[in-house]
């Protein structure tokens, strides 16, 4: 057997070590361009990828089913490094394509004096960080995807005691969850460091939003909001166009303000990450009503997602972007319909810890605790009047500069007065005139009746008032004739409810309400109890 290695200086040490351990010849081919005393990344990069093409080529030529690296273990171990035990595991994959197996018997001597006193600075890491993932986008999609399912995709088997996921309802929980997200950016260099501590926009002030968190023994460790659409748009849309996905009633969501405790994104990173996740896109769909999910990241981080979640790049013409809060981002849609076919695809039949199928859809996750949603309710208020006042009067100065379109959002989702001291009001309406025309965000199917035919059609409502509602249906109605719905709330309730469309738009109509019976009532009575219950 041959031992093949591109080696100078300490690496012909460490070749020689290896060969010896296998009982093996070595060849020894020399690479001039790279110079160990410079320990330049991208040179280092270049050598191996050029030594492993000679390697293969003279492995194919003496018919050898076997390569061996002399790597050290002190680079292995080295935390500047972090990126070299993927890279021969790549390689190991990669070459098994082949029909070639990687080996690696790692050298463990010390080395030199001179090799030891190297440090590295955060620089030259960020740089071989950026090599790594350049790299790895050089590879075309079908090898490249399934490294990272191969590498990343590893779910916790079992969580430790005393971790949550949660709704932040507190005032404490919601200001842990902003610092750290605030600490989070100014660490990434996305923001200057605030006077607060925390990093909050005005979406953060709509039940639209729910900030979601990680909790380790009441300390919260981990957090992520989804924000839903609303008037004032989703923030991402100030880079990105997601109007494609705004049609037919379709929901659109966005995750945002992703961070996890320094302490826990080494040792407990997936423990954490990949929870924190699926509880999101859980509450997204089932607590929130969405149908797509949309998110910006860096774009090496959009390709990971969307190879280990089969989400894909914006359907629209800019998908990417070289500035977003100071740093390159690409955006990314999920449609949540379609991600068991991509699992059960992808992941079923696959050991515990990589079965992303059994783990996101049958898996008992008794660590996630759910808000309820009655009725359709699909918004989780948790500003009290006195939180809201905090959060945006005393640690911050968002309310002094709101739009009129801001100032008017704000109030329809806060109709009542307890909240007539903390929002400005920007409209002359009054607080009671403004909660009798009050629309609510709901999630209801129904059903439109034909009783003359006995036909029944499927009908979705997406928001409700006490005098009409907004449906959409593939259905062709006409402007001020009557209609009969039914929405079956429980085996004994049904809503019935009589109403005549007044406008349409797309697919979606926009109904006033001619006759109704005391169920639809219960429905708008159970969203507004939500906002009283927050002010009592």
């Amino acid at each position: 057997m041959k031992f093949i290695d591109g080696i100078q200086g300490l690496e012909r040490v460490g070749a020689l070590k290896a060969a010896q351990e296998l009982g093996a010849s070595l060849d020894v081919v020399k690479l001039s361009f790279f110079d160990e005393e410079t320990w330049n990344p991208a040179k280092l990069l270049l050598r191996d990828l050029a030594m492993g093409y000679i390697a293969i080529k003279k492995a194919k030529s003496l018919g050898a089913t076997q390569l061996a690296t002399g790597v050290k273990g002190a680079d292995l171990a080295d935390p500047d490094l972090w990126w070299l035990s993927y890279f021969l595991n790549f390689g190991k994959w990669a070459l098994s394509l082949v029909g070639i197996e990687l080996i690696f018997p790692i050298w463990n001597a010390a080395a030199s004096d001179k090799s030891a006193e190297k440090t590295k600075t955060k620089k030259s890491t960020t740089l071989s960080k950026k090599i790594f993932y350049n790299s790895l986008q050089l590879l075309p999609e079908i090898l490249r995807h399934p490294f990272y399912r191969m590498k990343y995709s590893k779910v916790p088997i079992s969580i430790p005691p005393g971790l949550t996921f949660q709704l932040a309802r507190t005032k404490e929980d919601l200001e842990a969850a902003f610092k750290l997200l605030h600490n989070a950016y100014v660490e990434q260099g996305f923001i200057e460091p605030q006077d607060s501590g925390m990093r909050f926009i005005i979406q953060h002030a709509l039940p639209t939003t729910s900030i979601l968190i990680a909790k380790m023994n009441d300390v919260v460790v981990g957090t992520i909001s989804v924000m839903r659409d609303t008037p004032l748009g989703l923030p991402m849309e100030k880079a990105f166009d997601i109007s494609h996905l705004k049609v037919k009633g379709q929901r659109v969501s966005e995750f945002s303000s992703l961070a996890i405790h320094p302490d826990f994104r080494r040792s407990m990173s997936g423990v954490i990450f990949f929870p924190l996740t699926l509880y999101a896109a859980n509450f997204a769909k089932n607590c929130f009503g969405t149908d797509y999910l949309v998110f910006n990241l860096y774009p090496h981080h959009a390709d990971f997602y969307n190879a280990i979640f089969g989400s894909t790049y914006l359907k629209s013409q800019k998908a990417i972007t070289e500035d977003y809060l100071g740093a390159p981002a690409a955006g990314i849609q999920l449609d949540l319909k379609e991600v068991i076919n991509f699992a059960r695809e992808k992941y079923d039949g696959l050991s515990a810890e990589r079965n992303l199928y059994d783990y996101t859809f049958f898996k008992n996750h008794s660590y996630f605790i759910y808000p309820a949603s009655d009725l359709g309710s699909i918004n989780h208020p948790v500003m009290t009047p006195e939180i809201f006042r905090y959060f945006f009067m005393e640690k911050s100065k968002i309310l002094e500069d709101i739009s009129l379109l801001e100032g008017q959002v704000l109030n329809s989702y806060y109709p009542i007065e307890a909240f007539s001291n903390v929002i400005p009001m920007v409209q002359k309406k009054s607080r009671a005139d403004m909660r009798q025309a009050s629309r609510w965000d709901v999630k209801l199917v129904g059903e439109l009746v034909d009783f003359k035919t006995n036909e029944r059609r499927c009908v979705s409502f997406t928001d409700v008032s006490r005098w009409g509602f907004k449906a959409n249906a593939d259905i062709e109605f006409k402007i001020e004739n009557l209609y009969t719905f039914e929405i079956k709330l429980t085996d004994e309730k049904i809503a019935v409810i009589v109403a005549a469309p007044v406008w349409s738009s797309r697919d979606e109509f926009g109904f006033k309400i001619i006759e109704e019976n005391e169920h639809w009532h219960e429905i708008i009575i159970t969203q507004e109890q939500k906002l009283f219950a927050i002010a009592a």
